[in-house]
C-alpha cells in the first residue's frame, strides 16, 4: 500500500526546489532549532543559570555518584554552554539542606545548612548563584571538596522535596525567569 505524500511536503525550503522530502531537516532529526532573528526579541535572551542539586545521604555516596558527578563537572566547567554572565550554583541535601556561599572574597567555599525543611528557606540568596567565569576557583574548590566532605556521612534521610522547593525559591528570588533546571536523583 502507497501513500500519496502532499506536494507542499515535497518542497525544500532550503534548496528552493521540489525533491525528496527525506532531505528536510524536520524529517531526518527528531528534534530541530529554529534561531529567530533580533526582529523577534522584545528583550535580549537571559543569562544562562545553572543550579546542580546533589544527593548526599549515606546510600548516595556510598554508590560513588558523587565523586563521578563531581570529576565529571570538574573535567567540563569550561564547556559548560553560556556567555560571561552565565551563573552556577549547588545545594546538597540529605536529612538538611546545604547551600554554598561562593563569592569572590571568600578563600574556600562556605557552607550554610537549613534544618528546618518544613518551612524551607533562602539563608543569603545573593551569592548563591554566582557568576561562572568570575568564580571558576571557588567553584573547582567546592567540587574537589563534595566528595570527601559526605565520605563519613550516615544521614540516610533524604530531603528533596525541601531541596527543590529552595532551588525554585533560589531561581524566583534572582527574578529568573528562564533557568535551565539540573537535578541529580538517586533511588533505593
Amino acid at each position: 500500500m502507497s501513500y500519496a505524500v502532499p506536494e507542499e511536503f515535497q518542497y525544500d525550503p532550503i534548496t528552493k526546489t521540489y525533491g525528496d522530502p527525506s532531505r528536510r531537516p524536520e524529517v531526518r532529526s527528531a528534534t530541530i532549532e529554529f534561531v529567530a532573528p533580533a526582529d523577534y526579541m522584545v528583550r535580549p535572551p537571559q543569562a544562562a543559570v545553572y543550579l546542580y542539586l546533589l544527593d548526599v545521604t549515606a546510600n548516595a555516596v556510598d554508590t560513588g555518584y558523587l565523586k563521578v558527578v563531581c570529576d565529571t563537572l570538574l573535567e567540563n566547567l569550561e564547556s559548560i554552554p553560556g556567555d560571561s554572565r552565565t551563573q552556577i550554583g549547588f545545594i546538597t541535601y540529605d536529612s538538611a539542606v546545604h547551600f554554598y556561599n561562593l563569592s569572590e572574597g571568600l578563600s574556600q567555599p562556605a557552607q550554610l545548612v537549613v534544618c528546618d525543611i518544613d518551612d524551607i528557606f533562602i539563608p543569603c540568596p545573593e551569592n548563591l548563584l554566582v557568576s561562572l567565569s568570575r568564580n571558576m576557583n571557588s567553584i573547582r574548590n567546592l567540587l574537589t571538596q563534595l566528595p570527601t566532605k559526605f565520605n563519613e556521612t550516615v544521614e540516610t534521610k533524604s530531603a528533596l522535596g525541601a531541596a527543590l522547593q529552595a532551588a525554585y525559591k533560589l531561581l524566583v528570588s534572582g527574578d529568573l525567569n528562564s533557568f535551565r533546571f539540573n537535578c541529580t536523583f538517586t533511588f533505593e
